[in-house]
């Protein structure tokens, strides 16, 4: 829960977050204008209806826009730019081994499958969502078809 007051002096979620990490950006201006939290350690929360696959390699996608849009609006451009290095270096990693290990079982498939965008298409999501570059108007160009 937030105050509203907090939620108002920080201008509540930013709309050029798309999907994922909009809560991590949120917070971070609360902590930045001097906000603390509390962590109830026992709370919990359930989804009654999930949708889609956790490893979907679209979904990895737009995680990943979503930590690159934070990156691009709270880090300093040679931060963003470790953080692309680092990021797409666990993707490569990740689909390598997807690639050697998938006739061994499912799992390692959907490793290499979830990771091969992440891995090949570096320009997909490491703008975020900016909106000449990022991966929605990537997206709007290519009819909302990603390969």
């Amino acid at each position: 829960m937030i105050a509203r007051s907090a939620w108002d002096e920080a201008g509540g979620l930013d709309q050029r977050f798309f999907l994922y990490c909009e809560e991590v950006d949120l917070f971070c201006r609360l902590h930045l204008a001097g906000h603390t939290f509390w962590r109830i350690a026992k709370a919990r929360a359930h989804h009654d209806i999930g949708h889609g696959e956790a490893a979907s390699p679209m979904r990895v996608v737009y995680l990943t826009a979503g930590i690159m849009q934070f990156a691009r609006l709270h880090w300093s451009k040679p931060r963003q730019w470790v953080a692309i290095f680092l990021i797409w270096l666990g993707a490569v990693q990740r689909f390598a081994i997807g690639m050697l290990m998938s006739p061994v079982g499912k799992q390692f498939k959907v490793l290499r499958d979830s990771n091969r965008l992440l891995a090949t298409r570096p320009s997909y999501w490491r703008f975020g969502y900016d909106p000449e570059r990022g991966l929605l108007a990537r997206l709007n160009r290519a009819g909302s078809k990603m390969p």
